[in-house]
This record gives C-alpha cells, sequence and structure tokens, in this order.
C-alpha cells in the first residue's frame, strides 16, 4: 500500500513538474495529455472497487483523490495563455475552452473538488466515484472531441 501511494505522489510530482519551467505550447498540451490519461487510468483502476467487483484499498483511493485535486487544480494554469489556433491537430480539447475558459475551468474546479471529496473519505468510494464520474461526462460532453 505505501508502494502505491508513493507511486501515486511521484507520477502527480512527474506530472506537474513541466509547470515550474514554463513549458512551450506542444509541452504544456503533453502535460495537459498525461495528467487526463492518469485520471482516466485511475478512474478504471477504482471502478472495480467502486463497484465492489475488488477489494477497497483506502490508502490507493486517497492518494487518487488527492492526485486528482491537484491536477484540477493545475488546469487553469495548463489553459492559462491558449495559442493561436488552438487546439493543435493531435489534441482531443475542443476549440470552445478558449471561448468559455471560465466555464471550463469551473468544471477543473468542480473535478478538484470530487478528488478532494474522494480524498477525505476513500471508503466512500461508490458515492464520490459517482461524483467525479459525472464531472468527467460532464467537462467531455462540452470540452473534448
Amino acid at each position: 500500500m505505501k508502494t502505491t501511494v508513493t507511486t501515486l505522489a511521484l507520477a502527480t510530482l512527474i506530472i506537474l513538474t513541466p509547470l515550474a519551467t514554463t513549458p512551450a505550447d506542444l509541452e504544456k498540451m503533453a502535460v495537459r495529455q498525461s495528467a487526463m490519461k492518469f485520471i482516466g487510468a485511475q478512474m478504471r483502476q477504482l471502478s472495480g472497487m467502486a463497484r465492489g467487483q475488488s477489494d477497497l484499498n483506502a490508502p490507493y483511493v486517497a492518494a487518487v483523490g488527492s492526485s486528482i485535486a491537484i491536477i484540477g487544480d493545475s488546469l487553469s494554469l495548463w489553459f492559462d495563455d491558449l495559442p493561436e489556433g488552438y487546439p493543435h491537430a493531435d489534441s482531443e480539447a475542443l476549440p470552445v475552452i478558449a471561448a468559455n475558459r471560465d466555464a471550463f475551468l469551473a468544471q477543473a474546479e468542480k473535478m478538484a473538488d470530487a478528488g478532494r471529496a474522494m480524498a477525505s473519505a476513500p471508503d466512500a468510494l461508490a458515492a464520490s466515484f459517482q461524483s467525479l464520474s459525472s464531472t468527467c461526462r460532464s467537462c467531455h460532453s462540452q470540452f473534448r472531441m
């Protein structure tokens, strides 16, 4: 369990480290995509636990929730100055993010809040997973191809 929590904390740090170096636009896109893929992979792992198909690992759930909250809180930095021609051809993000940045960041805040709820009550995974999944679906329906 300790290894899982340490690995998740390290993964979050790796995802967020490029922000400190003010990466170029394509590097920012790569960081955003890596963060979203990380969340998707963790949601797949949590799904079985939330449905009772696998054993609940509370420290893992708490670490994932914290990581998702950090990513949600960081999205404003990754979408701070979208380049001309956004999004890049390799992106699944819709151009509407630039036009509706406030609405997009409101979704990011909901994701961060859902992550914090998951982290603070890992034994209540079924409810927090449902809330986080709903937030993901809502954002994807508006802002992802």
